[in-house]
């Protein structure tokens, strides 16, 4: 994975698309290993990458994965309420996109990884509202 990134950003630049994807491939990876400041560090600077250069900013699809990528971090190192934070956030903007929306099934990966989250939290209304909302859409 390093190689591929190396190449990738040789060949194609630090903020192409592929690159940021192969980096959140070695991140995913490290997150499976618990190496979490590696990971959290790759994940923040793709991010912030993906902010800059597309449009719609945090909003875009391809951030919006990235943002639930640093949240399966947080789950995994037990942060969570901010893994509850950047859920929120990430439902909050699906919805809110046309291609994407409140019926969708990434839109419905994030509800599930939120709902998840809140159990941990004890949230159980929450819990249970986003765990409705997902019956009912069905």
């Amino acid at each position: 994975l390093l190689q591929v990134i190396e190449g990738s950003k040789s060949a194609l630049g630090d903020e192409d698309v592929d690159t940021l994807d192969a980096v959140e491939v070695l991140a995913s990876f490290y997150i499976s290993k618990e190496r979490w400041d590696e990971a959290e560090l790759l994940l923040s600077q793709s991010i912030e990458s993906r902010k800059q250069m597309n449009r719609q900013g945090l909003s875009h699809p391809a951030t919006l994965r990235s943002m639930e990528i640093l949240a399966t971090l947080y789950m995994g190192m037990t942060r969570w309420e901010e893994a509850a934070t950047v859920l929120e956030d990430i439902v909050a903007k699906r919805d809110a996109l046309t291609q994407l929306g409140p019926d969708h099934p990434h839109t419905f990966r994030s509800i599930d990884l939120l709902s998840q989250v809140y159990r941990k939290l004890g949230r159980w209304g929450e819990m249970d509202e986003l765990r409705r909302r997902m019956l009912r859409a069905r």
